[in-house]
């Protein structure tokens, strides 16, 4: 049975909410850190999702201030961007960081759409779900084998093991367009790290 492991590396992306944007993180070849946020009420939550035996969270949230929490909420005093960073330790001394751009305030949105996907293990199939922004006609994806498909949420099967950069490009009625890249690990011999932050 293959493992799939899946690490975002590059997330270009144009918006139109308020929430999160997600920009690039640092690569290591032991781990890789990687989150997520929601915005609840006049706060953010961002609620820890690592992988690996992570002893120490290390957060700062743009307006020079700081937590410790593991799953810290945090108002922002002001509307803006804030650059959001994670930096995780684990027992086994790996460490990862990743940034986060935050937009408060509806007058801070960016741009009109996002694209973003997921995925998950189905049999021998990986099936890719498209969790994308904006008024959305056109999905391209490339799985990183030399096939591609246009299909909103397609399955796809990898023949062999190995590191695959799945990139998925979307395109919206008012000519937005947006692309979300990640690595997929086929095969147990080829997960790279020992630990992965995510919020």
């Amino acid at each position: 049975m293959k493992k799939f492991v899946g690490i975002i590396i590059l997330l270009l992306t144009m918006t139109n909410w308020h929430q999160t944007q997600a920009q690039t993180d640092s690569i290591s070849s032991r781990c890789q850190a990687l989150f997520s946020s929601e915005l609840i009420g006049d706060g953010y939550q961002f609620t820890d999702e690592s992988f690996g035996d992570v002893t120490a969270w290390n957060w700062s949230f743009g307006d020079s201030t700081t937590s410790t929490e593991q799953n810290p909420n945090h108002y922002y005093a002001q509307d803006g961007e804030y650059n959001v960073t994670l930096n995780i330790e684990t027992a086994d001394n790996c460490s990862s960081t990743f940034d986060m751009l935050v937009f408060v305030g509806d007058s801070i949105v960016p741009s009109q759409c996002e694209a973003m996907f997921s995925f998950d293990y189905q049999g021998d199939m990986v099936q890719f779900t498209d969790a994308s922004f904006g008024d959305v006609t056109a999905w391209n994806w490339n799985f990183g084998d030399s096939t591609t498909s246009t299909e909103q949420n397609p399955n796809h099967y990898y023949a062999q093991d190995g590191e695959y950069n799945v990139t998925l490009n979307i395109e919206t009625a008012d000519n937005c367009s947006s692309t979300f890249d990640m690595l997929v690990f086929v095969g147990d011999s080829i997960v790279p790290s020992q630990c992965e932050a995510m919020f």
